[in-house]
């Protein structure tokens, strides 16, 4: 409406146009509210993803060193097994002292292995 056209209104008419002013500033305002919490629900899901990722990062990290943990005492269990294996039998090849083993477990019966000194075993003769 031009400056001219509200002049030419009556009283009843103003406050009309002013009360519908009025309602469309309240209505704008609660939709201005609604976006707002909208906007500050996603900011705070854009930083739990954050941090949620961080903490994925986090755990990777933890888990990765337990794998190489866990690798590493696999290492040494074998690298002990083999150095026990070799002194009980002599043969200096895990494929050696399986082959043996194999044989063995083939013939029903287990190698003779000498007994270390307290250890349980067959007693060496």
């Amino acid at each position: 409406m031009t400056d001219k056209e509200l002049r030419k209104l009556n009283r009843l008419e103003l406050l009309e146009i002013l009360l519908a002013q009025q309602e469309e500033i309240e209505r704008l305002q609660t939709q201005l509210a609604e976006t707002q919490e909208k906007l500050d629900s996603k900011d705070l899901k854009i930083r739990e993803m954050g941090s949620i990722a961080d903490a994925s990062l986090a755990l990777t990290g933890v888990l990765s060193d337990a794998q190489k943990a866990a690798d590493l005492y696999i290492q040494n269990v074998y690298r002990v097994c083999h150095l026990y294996m070799k002194k009980m039998t002599g043969k200096d090849s895990m494929q050696d002292i399986i082959a043996e083993i194999e044989g063995a477990r083939d013939e029903s019966e287990a190698p003779e292995y000498p007994a270390e000194a307290g250890s349980p075993g067959k007693e060496q003769q």
